[in-house]
């Protein structure tokens, strides 16, 4: 990264979401209308994440859209703390002045001081303010949104990322909860529905499944299948 300079003359131009009209409950009711299902029309990853991207993206611009603004002067950086911008400078002089070696060890140290001052930004800022737009604002600064051009056909993430994190999201929320097939207990409740159903002779015990176990299940079933109201 680059230590922020002001620009030479004239005014500059940045990019940010506004959250004026952001309404919490109506944002939940369009993700709920979208038509996620058609990301399994793909399969190849990089296909998938981008019809994802192009179905959850214009839901994002309607209820936080962009905006630019003039501006004399372009703003810091929040996380950008005093230690950096010393450590940037000391780093631009070294590679001004061709000591190579001394160079490459003052930029690992920016690096490694950038990566702590944003985590640190960050984790204080979800703390102390748990709402959608400052995590939002908090997101768009660490990425530097406003300093990036536009792309309207690649994701911002990587389809193995984006995967990775959803493929890990059950076990990850199951292990949190304690909900797993090791300390299994079937519920009274579901005992004896299931044994009304059953015949006097008939021998059929519930087997240790997790949530995600029945929803893989469900949605295995034939929907042409299932039985009307007139049984």
């Amino acid at each position: 990264m680059k230590l922020p300079r002001h620009a030479p003359k004239g005014h500059t131009t940045i990019q940010y979401r506004t959250f004026k009209r952001f309404n919490k409950d109506i944002f939940l009711f369009d993700i709920s209308c979208a038509p996620f299902s058609n990301v399994y029309n793909f399969s190849d990853p990089d296909d998938a994440m981008l019809a994802w991207y192009d179905i959850f993206m214009p839901i994002i611009d309607k209820h936080a859209p962009l905006r630019k603004k003039r501006v004399k002067h372009p703003k810091l950086p929040p996380w950008l703390t005093k230690d950096v911008i010393v450590a940037m400078a000391i780093r631009d002089r070294l590679k001004k002045e061709k000591k190579f070696d001394d160079f490459k060890k003052q930029r690992n140290r920016v690096k490694s001081l950038v990566r702590s001052a944003k985590k640190a930004y960050f984790d204080k800022l979800v703390e102390t303010d748990k709402s959608t737009s400052t995590i939002w604002k908090a997101i768009n600064e660490i990425t530097n949104k406003s300093n990036r051009k536009t792309n309207n056909t690649t994701p911002p993430i990587s389809p193995n990322l984006f995967n990775t994190h959803f493929l890990t999201l059950a076990e990850t929320l199951a292990q949190s909860s304690g909900c797993t097939t090791d300390n299994f207990v079937c519920s009274t409740l579901l005992s004896n529905l299931c044994g009304k159903k059953l015949k006097p002779d008939d021998n059929f015990s519930i087997p240790p499944m997790t949530v995600l176990d029945v929803g893989k299940c469900i949605s295995m079933m034939a929907n042409n299948k299932s039985t009307g109201r007139d049984n």
